[in-house]
């Protein structure tokens, strides 16, 4: 017995030896084919004859290894134009080949917010992993980003059904070492010139879609789409949408006389001078051989639609000159503006196109505005008219609630003016404010609205005691906050009527900001000093970088009604609402939203983490009854304007951050306006 224990040992020693040699040897021949695979796969993309020929290599090799169902590989040009190019793979079978992606598509993000490799089933919460997940119907995978000297080339998706946890480590490092090779290969061989064309072919493409390939203007597709978008997004209580219509009369003339190139050059010459009639809101079209328009989304007053018409009468007028002579174009120009009423892009166009009709008819050499009226100067007696309704205790202020989405709770209200006027009824803001500043009664009306809106939160303060307080929005034009009297102004008017500074708001739009930056950040020093708080309307539609809100002293961010539109397009990234809540949050700034018209913008304004709002939808502009109603019932039900019941939540745990400029609506801060 003694003698077989040394057997034994020995025994085992050989088995043991055995098994580690087997796993040594499993180990190399695992190394060897991981190298080999990668050694292959850069051959093979280096002998490719085109990008679609190796992403479909690619894509087979991949699921080969990893024993994938489907795969994806997107990349990224780096020309700066916002698409992308996309293969898709199931079953072994190329479902997409380099097929154009752009925003849209991807839901406003190309490019991944991840780095290295990504278990799918694991970070499914992420938005943009839970996207490539419904794409390739999968629940369970790897995904890679494709990176090379700092740039993101693109990234690949793997639909693994079980991924085995004894060699997930394996995985994971073969395939961040194959999309280093990827990236680097595409990156430095001709593959790369490769993706750079097609980029500059779609681009060009897209260019050819929707611009005039003579004058650059937007053609008649694109024109009419942002018709309907401007009809969608308008504001009816402060904008009004516009479309000058210019057809040239006579234009085959010029070409018979002086040929086709000198028609074109006039055409070219016609384009220019419509673009310099333009402000940057605007969009100048060439919807056929010789008509043209203009799409004037954002008119405070008819008046102003008139003017831009007269604008365009005037710059059509002047002389062109071609080899060497002169020759006078003759144009015939209508204007239609949009009312309360609905109305489509046809037939807005069409409006427009019979005004001008109408303009040609009578040949007056001027513009024709649809319904018959005449273009002439502004009603005379309106800034007298205007100053009697002052004296005479015309003007009324509604309130329209603004809403705590989740609970439908209502924590303030923005007062509106409205003009009773005894012969035409309530005249809306857009019809008569732009005439007030004309004539310098606009800071009078303002002056009225502050001093009567405060006084009546006072009454509902006492009558409806909530925490927080109810506050109260009013707006200041970019008259009032260019005088130092601003503050003194507002001081005394509350100190009269007894209201907390910090349950006021004062709203500037985001334009007016532009305009002066230096002095408004001095008047919203003063007024945040003051205990004022101070929000930045219709934020998102500057036209510039949202950076220069850092250097603001305000508390909160009201998101204009066009990027909250967007978020009622299920077909829509709503990526433009999503980068302002993000500047808002990481400024610490309470965030409403405005123009909310749909369930859907509720829903998702919810998911982005806005949770104030208000609109039409909600509540819109009442009088001091209908409100009073509204906060008797305690706000609003939230079941009625959401497409579900919200369900409440369970207390979180409360993280460590810095102080917010304003106060949760649970504090002093009165968050709504």
């Amino acid at each position: 017995m003694i003698g077989a224990t040394p057997l034994l040992a020995g025994l085992l020693l050989f088995v043991a030896a055995l098994g580690f040699a087997g796993i040594s040897w499993a180990a190399v021949r695992r190394e060897k084919t991981r190298l080999g695979f990668l050694h292959s796969t850069q051959q093979a993309l280096l002998e490719s004859r085109d990008l679609e020929a190796a992403s479909v290599d690619l894509l087979r090799r991949a699921c080969r290894l990893f024993d994938a169902e489907c795969a994806e590989l997107t990349l990224l040009p780096e020309t700066g134009v916002p698409a992308a190019f996309r293969t898709t793979m199931r079953q072994s079978e190329a479902v997409d080949v380099m097929r154009s992606i752009d925003l849209e598509d991807d839901e406003g993000s190309l490019s991944p917010p991840i780095f290295g490799v990504v278990h799918i089933a694991a970070s499914i919460a992420d938005p943009w992993v839970a996207r490539l997940a419904n794409r390739l119907n999968i629940a369970g995978g790897l995904a890679v980003t494709l990176r090379y000297d700092g740039r993101t080339v693109g990234y690949l998706g793997l639909g693994i059904r079980r991924l085995e946890q004894g060699s997930a480590r394996a995985d994971d490092q073969t395939l961040h070492e194959l999309a280093n090779l990827v990236a680097m290969t595409i990156e430095r061989s001709r593959l790369h010139d490769a993706l750079l064309r097609l980029a500059a072919l779609h681009n060009e493409l897209a260019d050819r879609a929707f611009h005039d390939p003579l004058t650059h203007l937007a053609n008649r597709v694109l024109f009419i789409d942002r018709i309907e978008r401007a009809l969608l997004e308008r504001d009816p209580e402060r904008h009004v949408v516009s479309v000058v219509y210019v057809d040239l009369a006579d234009f085959r003339t010029i070409n018979a006389e002086h040929g086709h190139g000198a028609g074109d050059a006039v055409l070219i010459e016609i384009a220019q001078r419509l673009h310099e009639c333009l402000r940057r809101t605007d969009t100048a079209a060439r919807l056929g051989g010789d008509e043209f328009a203009l799409l004037l989304p954002e008119v405070l007053h008819p008046r102003e639609g008139e003017l831009i018409a007269q604008r365009v009468v005037e710059a059509l007028a002047a002389p062109i000159r071609i080899d060497g002579g002169e020759v006078t174009v003759s144009a015939s120009v209508g204007l239609a503006c949009a009312n309360t009423e609905v109305v489509t892009a046809a037939l807005l166009l069409r409006q427009a196109t019979n005004a001008a009709k109408d303009a040609r008819d009578a040949g007056t050499g001027t513009f024709g505005v649809h319904g018959g009226v005449a273009s002439g100067p502004p009603d005379p007696d309106l800034p007298r008219e205007l100053e009697a309704a002052l004296e005479k205790g015309e003007f009324v202020v509604h309130y329209q609630p603004i809403v705590e989405l989740r609970t439908g709770r209502i924590l303030g209200a923005e007062a509106l003016v409205r003009w009773q006027h005894p012969l035409r009824g309530l005249v809306a803001p857009l019809h008569f404010l732009p005439v007030a500043a004309e004539c310098g009664l606009v800071e009078r009306i303002e002056e009225f609205v502050l001093r009567r809106a405060c006084q009546q939160l006072r009454r509902w303060q006492t009558a409806y005691p909530a925490t927080p307080e109810l506050a109260i929005a009013v707006n200041v034009s970019a008259g009032a906050l260019a005088k130092r009297e601003l503050v003194e102004r507002v001081t005394r008017c509350l100190e009269e009527v007894q209201v907390d500074p910090s349950c006021l708001i004062l709203e500037i739009t985001e334009n007016v900001v532009l305009q002066d930056l230096h002095g408004t950040i001095t008047a919203f020093d003063a007024l945040q000093r003051a205990g004022v708080h101070v929000a930045i309307d219709d934020v998102g539609t500057g036209y510039t970088s949202l950076a220069y809100l850092r250097r603001l002293p305000i508390d909160i961010l009201k998101i204009a009604r066009p990027l909250v539109a967007e978020l009622g397009d299920p077909n829509s990234s709503g990526e433009l609402a999503r980068t302002v809540v993000r500047h808002g949050e990481a400024l610490r700034l309470a965030l409403v939203a405005e123009g909310v018209e749909t369930p859907l913008q509720v829903e998702r304004l919810n998911e982005l983490g806005c949770s104030m709002a208000q609109g039409f939808h909600l509540a819109g502009p009442c009088d001091v009854e209908a409100m009073e109603v509204l906060l008797s019932k305690g706000g609003l039900d939230p079941a009625q304007f959401m497409r579900v019941a919200p369900v409440p939540r369970p207390a979180a745990r409360k993280k460590a951050s810095r102080p917010r400029r304003v106060p949760s609506s649970g504090g002093a801060a009165r968050n709504p306006a």
